[in-house]
């Protein structure tokens, strides 16, 4: 009795860790995270936070199936042949050279997030419920501030993803 509601326990915390779409309901937890990201040694872990803050199959399945379309996405990558994560791998290119820019700066070891530039988001779209913003993001290291953005952000379906390369000076 007790091995079998344990084994149901299991399963149905297994299912809803079974989410596809990857990515952040909270914009600020995704900047923040940006910077514990940016200062992990394991550059795999930036990488893959880079994947899940950009269009994915999941956000293009959704978009298709709704009938929305931004920036290209989905018609222009499907015109050209390109999958979703192509978008990821560009993302994580700009981030790791501003990753190396900081770390030569020596502003790496102690950035900090302090806060986004504009905390309001815009409704886009009513019917879907989409918000956007485009604000830059304030961050800290040894009494200088660094300001970035990280594009165009647009929650679809509940998750925050970035529709344009990150403006990182």
């Amino acid at each position: 009795m007790i091995k079998n509601r344990l084994l149901i326990l299991v399963i149905t915390v297994l299912c809803y860790g079974c989410d596809s779409q990857k990515g952040y309901a909270d914009l600020d937890k995704l900047y923040e995270d940006f910077v514990y990201y940016l200062k992990d040694a394991n550059l795999e872990n930036l990488k893959n936070y880079c994947y899940a803050i950009t269009p994915d199959q999941t956000t293009v399945e959704y978009m298709k199936k709704n009938n929305f379309s931004f920036r290209g996405i989905p018609e222009g990558l499907e015109k050209n042949n390109v999958k979703p994560t192509y978008i990821g791998e560009k993302y994580y290119e700009y981030v790791l050279k501003f990753r190396e820019r900081l770390k030569s700066r020596k502003l790496l070891n102690n950035l900090k997030y302090v806060k986004r530039e504009q905390n309001e988001e815009v409704l886009f779209n009513k019917e879907l419920e989409i918000y956007a913003t485009e604000t830059f993001i304030i961050l800290e290291s040894e009494g200088k501030e660094v300001r970035c953005k990280l594009g165009e952000m647009l929650r679809i379906n509940m998750i925050w993803k970035s529709f344009t390369a990150p403006n990182l000076n």
